[in-house]
């Protein structure tokens, strides 16, 4: 603990001192209130430990506590085969066929071969291992020191998208600058070993970027090397959520720095429903199902995982029952080993062919031995999808953006999203109002449908509403960016 208030106190000291370097440099925002401002980020990790280590019981058996323990997996393989180490983190290795990075990586590890799970870009849970594998060298096997460290990155992201959006700011901008780092769920979700603080970062300097080359026009070849380096990242990072900002964020710059052009909303939305035709054509031609059926294939497959289970693995397959003890034995002398009981029913998937889900409705092996990955019971949070079509897609709508809503709410901690809640329900009406009182502004447009859109997928196929908080506070910078935008467009308009 000790030494991560040291490591802390130390960004704070620097940032105070030089805005890191010159890298937090604002127009109209002093040091001081940057160094503060990490000041309540930081207390965001600890926030998150407690949270989990001592109000749900172990933080090490969540998706956070997954990510270090694996990362640290990752990284014990640097001291042991540097060489197999390096290619794993260049994704050179072979998962299926080298018997080293089965014993020392996939058998210890759940995230890593999540690809069990079908998938339709890349198993963004690698990307994650990895880079907090790199950062385990700097981190003295500290929990705290790591999520520390993932802070500061979703950290550089909010202050990076503040510098690309703060030119359309023109009343409130400290205001708004708070509102990107500290609403509740970027403070605590940004603050942890997980996705969202490097997905963060990834966007806002990605937007930062886009500012420089389309709004300042600087053609500067680093800068343009950076941003597909970004963009190639994007795909291995939640790429439903990262790439969409980006493209939407280009094409937003891109009308702004054409003033003349008469037809920016037209132009805009048949860009859109191009994209939108194009991707489900795609998806018709390679995947044989449409955009809407391959969301709710992701909404089961989410639900599935959701339910819990146990989860077991050998050589050849990865094996999923029902949360039950009682249908797998344990094998004596050996730890977290089981065989599966007879009769008793599975899915599973072959390391082969890992997007193919097979079914086992009554075992007859016995004897084959399988290590345990985990043993997960069924959320609390789950939630129950309407079967009728039009009810399911204004739930979806519905669900990211007022539930819980202080009536419906069970517990302190769903009366804090309840109010996170109502500010988000505020922000969005004031942009909607917005949006027509300055007769469609392209770029209010364009943000407001990116945002409807991906709370939409969110609300679609996450069917929790722990992950579905985690999931929007992503959007959350562009909520808070269109809700000041508005403002400061219908005072201009005034």
């Amino acid at each position: 603990m000790i030494l991560f208030v040291l490591i802390w106190f130390a960004f704070i000291f620097v940032i105070y001192k030089n805005s890191f370097f010159g890298l937090f440099q604002l127009n109209q925002i002093s040091k001081k209130t940057v160094a503060v401002l990490f000041f309540l980020k930081g207390l965001g990790v600890v926030a998150f430990y407690v949270l989990y280590q001592y109000y749900y019981g172990d933080i090490l058996s969540f998706d956070s506590g997954v990510f270090f323990t694996e990362s640290k997996t990752l990284n014990n393989i640097a001291y042991d085969n540097f060489g197999a180490y390096l290619k794993t983190i260049l994704g050179l290795q072979d998962n299926y066929n080298d018997n080293y990075i089965y014993e020392h990586l996939i058998k210890p590890t759940r995230n890593w071969q999540d690809g069990r799970i079908e998938k339709y870009f890349f198993n963004d849970n690698r990307t994650v291992i990895r880079v907090n594998s790199i950062l385990h060298f700097i981190s003295f096997n500290n929990y705290l020191i790591l999520a520390l460290y993932n802070c500061f990155i979703g950290f550089i992201g909010s202050i990076f998208i503040y510098k690309g959006f703060e030119f359309l700011i023109l009343k409130h901008k400290k205001h708004f600058l708070f509102f990107i780092c500290l609403l509740p769920s970027i403070w605590l979700h940004s603050a942890a070993v997980l996705k969202e603080p490097l997905v963060l970062g990834v966007i806002g300097i990605s937007i930062y970027l886009l500012h420089l080359i389309l709004i300042q026009r600087i053609n500067k070849s680093i800068y343009y090397i950076f941003f597909i380096l970004l963009l190639i990242l994007s795909f291995y990072l939640k790429p439903f959520i990262t790439l969409p900002i980006i493209l939407f964020t280009a094409i937003a710059f891109w009308l702004q720095s054409k003033p003349s052009f008469k037809f920016k909303q037209l132009f805009f939305i048949s860009i859109f429903l191009l994209g939108l035709f194009t991707l489900n054509f795609s998806f018709i031609i390679f995947k044989n199902k449409s955009c809407y059926n391959i969301l709710l294939d992701k909404q089961k497959t989410f639900l599935d995982a959701a339910t819990g289970g146990i989860f077991l693995l050998d050589s050849t397959k990865f094996v999923r029952l029902n949360y039950d003890t009682t249908l797998v034995n344990k094998v004596q002398n050996k730890f977290n080993v089981y065989t599966i009981k007879n009769n008793v029913p599975y899915i599973f998937w072959e390391h082969t062919h890992q997007k193919d889900t097979l079914f086992c409705s009554s075992n007859s092996d016995t004897a084959s031995q399988y290590s345990l990955v985990y043993m997960v019971p069924k959320s609390k949070s789950n939630i129950s999808y309407p079967t009728k079509t039009w009810q399911m897609l204004l739930y979806s709508i519905y669900l990211p953006i007022a539930y819980p809503l202080f009536i419906n709410a069970k517990g302190f901690f769903m009366y804090i999203v309840s109010l996170e809640n109502l500010i988000v329900i505020l922000m969005l009406l004031v942009a909607t109002i917005a949006l027509f009182k300055v007769k469609f502004n392209s770029s209010l447009l364009i943000y407001l449908s990116l945002i409807f859109f991906l709370l939409f997928v969110i609300g679609i196929t996450t069917g929790n509403l722990g992950a579905i908080n985690r999931y929007r506070c992503l959007l959350l910078p562009f909520i808070s960016f269109v809700f000041f935008y508005s403002i400061s467009l219908l005072k201009s308009n005034k």
